[in-house]
Parts: structure tokens; sequence; C-alpha cells
């Protein structure tokens, strides 16, 4: 059995490579202080609740196919977790270059298209890793379940949030959709992500679906 604790632990090793890869490989220090007190808050999660609920099913074995579902998903929404952080500061860095407010914050944060690249960057890891695991998932619950696996709710928000980010990709990919706009886009979908990974098993009681 995976619980809760386990999957924040898989994104916080995530956050914290991809940290490092900012500040070493794309030489963005600065972004790294920003991630930091978001890795520490994943990290203090991981400390304070250590026997969080199980995300197994009891009737479903823990094998490799569970853990590669959790463990796929999970660098998922590491991924997108950092292509989120690089949204919200380009669109600070935007509404503080659209309304002449230049000073420190912007001098603090890179630039409007080094965020844009960096974001799309992280989104274009996080979603074949997203595929991979709802791919694996969707096998899973076939295999596994007693009931018809399309009618939970967890499974059908996170096809949602697929695609959601399908799209996302096309019009970025295919009508060139950068900056602002499409860091709206990203911002969305996470908060979609998070609910389909919190939010749903509290407001939709009696699914087949306990694990990520």
């Amino acid at each position: 059995m995976y619980g809760m604790t386990d999957i924040i632990t898989i994104i916080a090793m995530f956050v914290a490579a991809g940290g490092i890869y900012l500040a070493v490989a794309c030489r963005q220090v600065n972004i790294l202080f920003i991630i930091l007190p978001v890795l520490m808050v994943l990290i203090a999660w991981v400390l304070l609740f250590p026997s969080s609920k199980p995300v197994g099913s009891d009737d479903i074995e823990s094998g490799t196919l569970l853990l590669t579902h959790v463990i796929f998903f999970s660098f998922g929404i590491g991924a997108l977790f950092l292509a989120f952080i690089l949204g919200v500061l380009l669109i600070l860095q935007d509404y503080c270059i659209k309304h002449k407010r230049v000073g420190r914050i912007t001098e603090f944060l890179p630039s409007l298209q080094v965020l844009d690249r960096l974001m799309l960057r992280f989104i274009l890891v996080g979603f074949p890793f997203i595929t991979a695991g709802l791919v694996f998932g969707i096998i899973l619950a076939h295999t596994s379940w007693t009931t018809l696996w399309i009618k939970d709710a967890k499974v059908i928000f996170s096809l949602i949030c697929w695609v959601w980010y399908t799209l996302l990709l096309q019009f970025r990919l295919a009508f060139g959709w950068r900056g602002r706009r499409l860091a709206l886009l990203n911002l969305f979908g996470f908060v979609v992500l998070v609910f389909t990974l919190f939010g749903v098993q509290m407001l939709f009681s009696g699914g087949s679906h306990r694990y990520l």
C-alpha cells in the first residue's frame, strides 16, 4: 500500500531535483530561492504526517503495476507543480511590467521569455509522466476492480486533466499561444489536478479509487 505521504515524498524529490536543475543547468538561482519555501512545506507534510491513510484499496495487491502508476503520476505532478510556480511568476512579472511597476520584483525574476520557456519545458516533462501514470492506472483498474473504472470520479477528473493539458500543448505548439494566456491555462489545469488528488475523495464518496 502507498499512503499520501509517499506520494508527497516523491513529488518533493522531483521538485528538489527541478530546483537544482533550474539553478545549475539554467542558471536561475533566484527561482531556486522561491522554490525552497515550497519544498520546505512538502517536507514538513512528510514529517508531520508520516502515517497518512493508505492510498491503495484492500482488494488491490500492492504490486509492480500500482507502484509504477504512483511513481509516474507523482513525477508528473512534481513537474507540473514546477510549471505552475513558473506560471505564477510569469503572471506576476507580466503584471508588473504592464502596470509599469518596475522594481525589485522585476529585477529579481527572470524575463517573461525565460519564464515562458521554462514553464513549457516542465509541462513537456510532466505531460508524458501523467499520461503514463494514467495508462498504468487504467490498466490496473480494468484488471482489479469489480466496477466499471470509467464511472469512478477520480478517473474522470484525471482524464479531464489530461485532456486539458493536451489542449494546452496544442494551443502552444500549433497556434503559438504563450506568455500570460498560456500561463493562465497552466494554472487552471494544475488547480484541477490538485483537486483530483485531494478533493475528489472528499466530495465523491463510494468510488473504487483508493490510490492516486
